[in-house]
């Protein structure tokens, strides 16, 4: 989704899926919170404001907004045993 949006936005306004992978490694690793918001605000720094509403979204395990009606075809359930499978129960 990155890079359809980067790419619809031109050159110049790409965000290294490589940045966003690893903002979310160091926030998965982290408790203090304090440590999370310094984090995050690192990540927003380096987004591109362009891309902010999509780097956002994916924090927070989506990839539009609600009211937008994004279907993956994917059942609840399965999605949640996904989840499940690589974060546990």
């Amino acid at each position: 989704m990155l890079a359809a949006v980067a790419t619809t936005l031109g050159e110049g306004s790409a965000v290294k899926y490589e940045i966003v992978a690893e903002a979310y490694r160091d926030l998965e690793q982290v408790s203090s919170r304090l440590a999370l918001i310094e984090r995050l605000a690192k990540l927003v720094s380096q987004t591109p404001a362009a891309l902010l509403p999509v780097v956002c979204y994916l924090g927070q395990g989506l990839i539009a907004p609600e009211f937008a009606g994004v279907d993956l075809g994917m059942a609840e359930k399965m999605a949640r045993g996904g989840r499940r499978h690589r974060y546990g129960p």
